[in-house]
């Protein structure tokens, strides 16, 4: 890894990171990324078992997603809207820091998830009255 950064910007589009055969993926060899920085409008990133990547950032509006298919994450902070769609493994999902795009709030980790804001509507201001 040679301190690279791969930049997407993505519209409307889908991105496959790491070679991919349904079939027979494995004969692939590992695809070194040392830091991917993403932001998708309407879009789906796909990570694949090949690739390796020390840092992915990602920002993702309400339409989009990111899959992870058993690929190798160092580190990775995602910003996602209430909608976004984030498939993570397990092994990357604890390394992932995630950030509400709503509210700007980096405290929504996987180790201690938080809901986002509710909206405020009249009942539950007459409510709270």
């Amino acid at each position: 890894m040679d301190g690279l950064v791969t930049r997407f910007s993505l519209l409307d589009a889908k991105l496959w990171i790491g070679a991919f055969d349904p079939n027979r993926d494995s004969i692939f060899r590992t695809e070194p990324f040392d830091s991917i920085a993403i932001d998708e409008t309407n879009s789906t990133v796909v990570i694949n078992r090949q690739a390796r990547v020390h840092l992915l950032t990602a920002r993702l509006d309400n339409m989009s997603e990111i899959t992870d298919r058993y690929s190798r994450i160092d580190s990775a902070e995602i910003a996602a809207s209430r909608y976004s769609k984030i498939n993570m493994t397990g092994a990357n999902f604890n390394k992932i820091r995630l950030i509400n795009k709503e509210t700007d709030n980096p405290e929504m980790t996987p180790a201690g998830l938080k809901e986002p804001p509710r909206p405020t509507t009249l009942k539950s201001i007459i409510k709270n009255k």
